[in-house]
């Protein structure tokens, strides 16, 4: 049946293990602080919203907030499957992010998400896009102090602007992506 679920904890897991079954979800673990952990998880899960990475990452932070492993901390990850979802549609890895070894992992892997969203997906809310004209002043201030704008700050959208802010992105690997093209200033671009 699509959409169902199943979870099965064992006699022989060692304490506290045990899980909650939602709606599309289970919130799963074992040596645990106690029932709270996985609770917590599901009851983040079922009220964030968002895609299913936010989802996941509210269940995440719930769980290390109500007990998490009684072992301590140490690593995080998350993995997002999607079709074609990953960087410039070639793979299926939408969101794949871990830490290893932190003292803090849960909130490591959110601000290391930031980025990966910031960078790599395309899941802007129009409502929060401003135009590029609308803040070229500074675009200019910004790429000057960075050394990639050598020109006067008019605030005008100018070809060296764009040149310029182009270089910085590349560079740093930020661009959003759109299918196989890139959108940059509202353009596509196919020149990456």
């Amino acid at each position: 049946m699509e959409g169902s679920v199943a979870a099965w904890t064992g006699k022989e897991c060692f304490e506290w293990a045990g899980h909650v079954v939602g709606d599309h979800y289970v919130a799963l673990g074992n040596i645990l602080a106690g029932p709270e952990v996985v609770e917590a998880m599901a009851k983040a899960f079922e009220t964030t919203k968002g895609e299913l990475v936010d989802k996941l990452l509210a269940a995440l932070e719930a769980g290390d907030r109500a007990g998490g492993d009684r072992r301590g901390k140490q690593s995080a990850a998350i993995i997002v499957v999607r079709e074609k979802g990953g960087y410039g549609g070639y793979t299926d890895r939408y969101v794949d992010l871990r830490v290893d070894d932190h003292e803090n992992p849960v909130q490591e892997l959110k601000r290391i998400f930031r980025i990966w969203d910031l960078t790599l997906l395309t899941r802007e809310d129009p409502e929060d896009i401003v135009k590029i004209e609308d803040v070229a002043d500074k675009i200019q201030e910004a790429l000057k102090i960075l050394g990639f704008y050598t020109g006067e700050v008019t605030g005008k959208l100018d070809e060296a602007t764009l040149k310029a802010l182009e270089e910085w992105m590349m560079l740093n690997n930020f661009r959003n992506k759109n299918g196989e093209k890139m959108v940059i200033y509202g353009k596509e671009s196919t020149d990456f």
